[in-house]
């Protein structure tokens, strides 16, 4: 039977991991908790990510190809821990918050527009404008089509900008 992940020829060594993982940290922690709001999940997914990074990389792709992978695998992890969470498999954590708490980094009328955002789309918003990442790698990490990406792009701006605008923000914030 064909393993479910290839297994890569070549594996990263301590250096170029801790570079690696400096580098990434804290861009990918934030990313994860804009999405579930939770530290201890956040740290959690953050472990289980790398673990898996390490496992799969192969290194001979490029680093930003490599941190695109990094998120990708981010992203998944955070789906399994919610559906294990909402299967109760993971009680002792408690439930989802039902309003986000402000994220100290952003203001709170930007806070509060993204939690009424989808998570699709403040993922899209939080790849795109916060980690800079491009269309080609935002597919790449959520598994979609670099054209798909454009248009979901334009419509969570469009829906944040609206957002905003009911909030009385519509001179201030430029999408």
């Amino acid at each position: 039977m064909k393993p479910l992940h290839p297994v890569p020829l070549l594996t990263m060594n301590e250096e170029s991991f801790q570079l690696f993982y400096e580098q990434t940290v804290r861009g990918v922690w934030r990313y994860v908790f804009v999405m579930c709001h939770n530290e201890a999940i956040a740290d959690d997914v953050i472990q289980d990510s790398y673990i898996r990074f390490l496992r799969y990389v192969d290194v001979r792709r490029s680093l930003p190809e490599q941190r695109a992978y990094l998120y990708r695998i981010a992203g998944t992890m955070l789906a399994v821990h919610m559906r294990m969470e909402s299967a109760g498999g993971m009680g002792e954590i408690g439930s989802w918050p039902a309003a986000p708490p402000p994220d100290p980094n952003l203001s709170m009328d930007m806070a509060a527009a993204l939690s009424d955002v989808g998570g699709r789309e403040r993922k899209l918003l939080w790849l795109a404008h916060v980690d800079g990442f491009s269309h080609s790698e935002i597919a790449e990490i959520l598994g979609v089509a670099e054209k798909s990406v454009r248009v979901m792009l334009y419509r969570a701006r469009k829906k944040l900008k609206s957002l905003l605008e009911k909030r009385g923000l519509n001179q201030e914030v430029a999408l």
